[in-house]
């Protein structure tokens, strides 16, 4: 739930989370949050030794690259987490939850994040709670340099890295009990992020109170199309509505790259801002936002379309998840019927949104608290569940290709 930004000021002090975003709105510049999406959009890791643009996000004479750059806030992150209420202790494994890739990809960027959570476990250590502060970009990038790897302590967890939609899968089954064998049944989880919508179909089922769940061959993919495509569109779209031109742009960008803009007009049905107003509904059916809305269907429908047809002579649950789950035009996906343009009919049904231990006395409490977040924290919960020892129950194999 921590914004995933950092930025460097004039000083070369380096600012993480809120912080940044407030630091970047006092100097009237933009904080850098492409953190994550430098791993969706890189083809090759080589590509993560590509330094931050000098000119809009790094004013400091250090050059920074985009691999130290997630390593930096992966410090922040983990430091964090260590100073929590009840937090973890410092020897405890970690992993991290990533976007779906294709093979090649998935194996070097889990390879980069094993490696950058490692590295910020040190400079964790090293700054301590002044990272909340700011830290000196200098100083970071020469501790990184001056690192003995031989002295570092084994923290990663095994797998180091997991799937968001597996993660998701993971989070709603938390508490679930094994009760002895049962047929098949199809989830296709949508998760919408903040950079990207991840999709993957799975097929679960029960063998002897063993849970396997199996990726659908041809299902997973990742869509650059998600909670900062949304910001965008409705900058755009206030743009467009109002006369300020470029200048307005800027003024709407330096408040989180519209972030705060699209919480307000999905909680308040509105926002206003420069003297330019909008409706939900309004936004909802412009140009920019309809793009979104269409590339989003178009890889939900194209991912139908690579999937074998005998997975669909069963019934598909669909499962929303992360922070953009209850987007409303998500429902819209769903079709109880649904005729693809290779003759094949699917069969579709919202999954139950709640997971299944929130009608268990004994975990009344922590839905009462997390209720309304969970499908927030649905990736971070799985992730960190799946990745732990109570996960024994639960077996992830390899694609499925058919369903007998």
């Amino acid at each position: 739930m921590i914004r995933t930004a950092l930025f460097i000021s004039q000083s070369g002090r380096v600012y993480f989370g809120e912080a940044a975003l407030d630091t970047a709105g006092r100097e009237e510049r933009l904080a850098y949050d492409a953190i994550k999406d430098v791993l969706t959009a890189a083809q090759h890791r080589s590509e993560l030794d590509e330094t931050i643009e000098a000119t809009i996000h790094n004013p400091a004479s250090v050059p920074l690259t985009k691999r130290n750059a997630i390593t930096l806030f992966l410090a922040f992150f983990t430091r964090a987490a260590l100073r929590a209420s009840k937090g973890t202790k410092k020897e405890i494994r970690r992993s991290i939850a990533m976007p779906v890739f294709e093979k090649n990809k998935q194996q070097w960027v889990s390879e980069e994040l094993a490696e950058s959570l490692a590295q910020a476990h040190v400079l964790a250590g090293h700054f301590g709670d002044g990272i909340f502060e700011s830290i000196d970009l200098r100083e970071a990038i020469q501790v990184l340099q001056n690192e003995d790897k031989g002295a570092r302590q084994q923290l990663i967890a095994d797998p180091p890295t997991v799937a968001e939609p597996i993660a998701a899968v993971a989070g709603h089954l938390l508490h679930f009990t094994p009760d002895g064998n049962a047929r098949p049944g199809l989830m296709m989880v949508v998760d919408v992020g903040a950079g990207t919508t991840d999709i993957a179909m799975f097929a679960k089922g029960q063998v002897d109170g063993v849970v396997t769940v199996r990726h659908v061959e041809g299902s997973k993919v990742s869509l650059p199309w998600a909670g900062k495509a949304i910001d965008r569109a409705l900058i755009d779209h206030l743009v467009r509505s109002g006369s300020g031109g470029e200048r307005l742009r800027t003024n709407l960008e330096r408040e989180g790259n519209g972030q705060p803009l699209k919480e307000e007009i999905f909680e308040e049905r509105k926002v206003t801002r420069y003297g330019v107003s909008s409706s939900l509904d309004d936004f909802l059916q412009s140009k920019p936002m309809s793009e979104v809305v269409t590339e989003i269907q178009r890889g939900f429908e194209g991912t139908l379309l690579k999937v074998d047809p005998s997975f669909f002579k069963r019934t598909v649950a669909v499962r929303f998840s992360g922070g953009g789950y209850k987007l409303p035009f998500l429902s819209g996906l769903i079709k109880t019927e649904s005729l693809l343009k290779k003759g094949t009919r699917v069969r579709m049904r919202k999954a139950q949104q709640h997971p299944p231990w929130r009608d268990e006395p004994e975990f009344s409490g922590l839905y009462n608290q997390i209720g309304s977040k969970f499908h927030r924290l649905a990736v971070a919960l799985g992730g960190a569940y799946y990745c732990a020892d109570g996960r024994d129950w639960l077996q992830l194999e390899d694609d499925m290709q058919r369903l007998g």
